[in-house]
Formats: C-alpha cells, structure tokens, sequence
C-alpha cells in the first residue's frame, strides 16, 4: 500500500511540473506573438513615410517591447510609393520553464499596408492588419531552448475587392 501512495505521489508531482511548463510556454508564446502582431502592425504603418515619421524598424522595436518581447528582426523596407506592402517581424520572449529552466520562444508575425486605402481612395478597411489567420509550433532545440515557428497561410485581408 506505501509503495503504490509513493507512486502515485510521484506521477502526480510529474504531472504538476509538466502542466506548470506548458503554461509557462503558453504563456509566453501568447506574449510573443501579441507583440509580434504590435510589431508588425507598426512597422508597417511606418514603412510609408507619409503616414508616419518614425522608421519602421524604430516602430517594430518600441512596439514589441511595449509588449515585452525583444525585436529579433523586420524585414520591414520603406517605400515611398503608394504600392501595397507586407512587412514581417520576429519577437522573441525569454521564460522560465520548469525543469529546462529559461528557454527563449520566438514568435514571427507578418502585416500588410495599403497606402491607397489608407489615404481613403479604395475600398475596404482603412487600417494596416495582420495578414491570415497564425498558426504555430514549437520544438526543443539543443541546449534546452525552445524555439516557437509562426507562420501565416495568406489570405485576402481586402475581401471583396476587385482587382
């Protein structure tokens, strides 16, 4: 009877620690990707300078640490021109996990900006939005880091426009 208490002690405090990492990793999944989304959006705003006198990698960064994360990267160009433009951004958020201890989890968002409809000369939705729906994974790498890949399946974040 005392050994299957300890036993059954011990799967229960396995299980604690495991529930406990996987929110943690939850947790600052959803942090990263909420500033990778900020990000984004900023960045891509900024990227017309007309709409914004801040560069656009100067906006990705104060947005994502607004957010808590730190900007690992924007390929974020500025273009003067009036073409629609997508920009991407990766956060990164350190968290401590139990039994691996801190592992960073990045996360990469992209968004796209249309200057025409944000001047108000074409139809539908006159602000810069996160393009498609994100999905995500998650791998242990060596050394105990987890690395968290988003991506994005592209959608048509104009619907109904002709073109």
């Amino acid at each position: 009877m005392a050994v299957a208490m300890s036993v059954f002690a011990a799967i229960a405090a396995v299980l604690v620690v495991a529930v406990a990492a996987l929110g943690a990793l939850y947790a600052a999944r959803a942090q990263a990707g909420n500033a990778a989304d900020a990000a984004a959006l900023a960045a891509a705003v900024a990227t017309y300078p007309a709409a914004s006198p801040v560069d656009a990698r100067d906006a990705a960064r104060a947005a994502a640490r607004e957010n808590g994360a730190a900007l690992l990267g924007c390929v974020c160009p500025t273009d003067s021109s009036l073409r629609s433009r997508t920009v991407t951004v990766t956060t990164a958020v350190r968290a401590d996990v139990p039994i691996f201890g801190e592992v960073t989890v990045r996360v990469s968002s992209r968004a796209e900006f249309d200057p025409i409809r944000w001047l108000g000369a074409g139809r539908g939705p006159r602000k810069p939005q996160v393009v498609g729906p994100v999905y995500g994974s998650h791998r242990l790498e060596k050394g105990g880091s987890v690395r968290l890949e988003t991506f994005s399946r592209r959608t048509d974040p104009y619907p109904g426009r002709t073109t």
